[in-house]
């Protein structure tokens, strides 16, 4: 025995179902009133419809914005992961090539006192004695001042900031009276801002002119302080430095202080004087 299975009807149908069966013996008004019905109806199901498909688009939006905020977030999160990482990872590359510097130069430095033999117990000329040299320390009294910057410098000519930095500042404890000590400053400026720390850099270059205002690094670095200030996009203190180095050096005659005054020159022009 079959079972029939209801078909649910709207209220439209059903009106027009009522209107095929009164149309036979309802008056006109009667049917011009189930026409009313029915037209109400199909104006109900037509906003209906367009109020589900309004809401329906409205939640597909919000959904896809949704997502897409969530995977940039998520690129964002990763790419900031990766850079960490990648600067662990080259501060411990550059590290390990700093120690296996020091290694080598110490190995160079017992080789030499063992070939040495009865002549280290004598005194030598200038650095063991602690003599002054042009005013100041001589080299050595630290250590090997020469050999300290040379591994310094090595590490900053073959890229390694990190080590470099320790490097400089490892000279500068040990030497601090040194002739070089303009020289590292100047090079530690530079790492500094490599390393991501403008604020550092600058403080360093400042100490070149404010221990050794004669040296002629000071030109060179009153020049970098002024360009950091350029890539900062702070204008007006990249100003006064380049103004203040061609009001001093601009009469020097050696040739450093006079390319950098007129490099000085140029970025005040590019900055509108």
């Amino acid at each position: 025995m079959r079972h029939s299975i209801p078909i649910p009807i709207s209220r439209g149908a059903v009106l027009a179902l009522a209107l095929v069966a009164a149309s036979a013996c309802a008056t006109k008004n009667d049917v011009r009133d189930l026409q009313a019905d029915l037209q109400a109806e199909l104006r109900e199901m037509r906003e209906a419809r367009d109020e589900f498909y309004s809401s329906l688009v409205a939640t597909q939006d919000a959904t896809q914005d949704a997502t897409e905020r969530e995977l940039l977030d998520t690129r964002g999160e990763i790419s900031r992961q990766l850079r960490d990482l990648t600067q662990e990872f080259r501060q411990l590359v550059e590290f390990t090539g700093q120690i296996q510097i020091s290694v080598d130069n110490l190995a160079d430095r017992i080789d030499r006192l063992e070939r040495s033999g009865a002549n280290a117990s004598r005194p030598s000329s200038g650095s063991a004695s602690g003599q002054p040299r042009d005013g100041l320390l001589a080299p050595g009294v630290g250590g090997d001042a020469d050999a300290d910057y040379a591994t310094a410098m090595e590490l900053y000519r073959t890229g390694q900031f990190f080590g470099a930095q320790a490097a400089f500042d490892d000279f500068l404890a040990d030497h601090p009276n040194d002739e070089l000590v303009p020289a590292v400053h100047l090079n530690l400026g530079d790492v500094h801002y490599r390393n991501g720390d403008p604020d550092a850099a600058i403080a360093s270059l400042e100490r070149v002119g404010e221990l050794f205002p004669n040296a002629q690094e000071v030109v060179q670095a009153q020049y970098r302080i002024g360009t950091i200030h350029m890539e900062q996009d702070d204008d007006d203190a990249a100003r006064e430095v380049f103004r203040r180095i061609i009001n001093t050096w601009a009469d020097d005659p050696s040739a450093l202080a006079a390319g950098i005054v007129q490099d000085a020159r140029d970025r005040l022009e590019e900055l509108g004087g």
